[in-house]
Formats: C-alpha cells, sequence, structure tokens
C-alpha cells in the first residue's frame, strides 16, 4: 500500500472466500465518484501466496494497477466535463 491509498477512507464492502483464492474489496469516494479497491490472494495448499491489488470505478470497469492511475482517469474525465 503506498502513501496516496493511505489518505483515501478505505471501508469494508465484502469478502469472497474460494477454493483457491480470497477476495476483499473495498470502497470510498474521490469527486463524489464511488471507487473500489479490490485485493485477490491466490492460496496454495492452505497457505496465502501472491495478491494482486486493482482498483476500479462503476462508471469505468476498466481494471486500474495502481490508485493513482484510476485517480488521474477521474481528474482527466472531471476536467473534460467542466469545459462543456
Amino acid at each position: 500500500m503506498n502513501k496516496l491509498d493511505k489518505l483515501i477512507k478505505w471501508q469494508f464492502e465484502s469478502h469472497i472466500n474460494m477454493t483457491n483464492e480470497h477476495a476483499l474489496m473495498e470502497v470510498s469516494t474521490y469527486k463524489n465518484i464511488p471507487i473500489r479497491r479490490e485485493t485477490h490472494t491466490k492460496y496454495r495448499n492452505g497457505n496465502p501466496g501472491k495478491s494482486e491489488v486493482i482498483y476500479w470505478t462503476p462508471e469505468n470497469p476498466k481494471n486500474y494497477n495502481t490508485l493513482e492511475e484510476l485517480l488521474r482517469y477521474i481528474n482527466m474525465r472531471g476536467d473534460r466535463n467542466e469545459c462543456r
């Protein structure tokens, strides 16, 4: 988790326990837009392994690898909407 992630007040939304993977979803808002952080952790023989974190927003279901990328998208989108 980077410094930017710590500035967002994430709230627990759900946890999914699958056979070989766990998924944790957390939600927040940025500029009144809902944003999501999903953490997927793979399990092998009951032991946690590699984790992957993705960020997205319901308005744009594209997955972003970092929170910074998602916020940049939201900021650019907002600038275009304000110019109309």
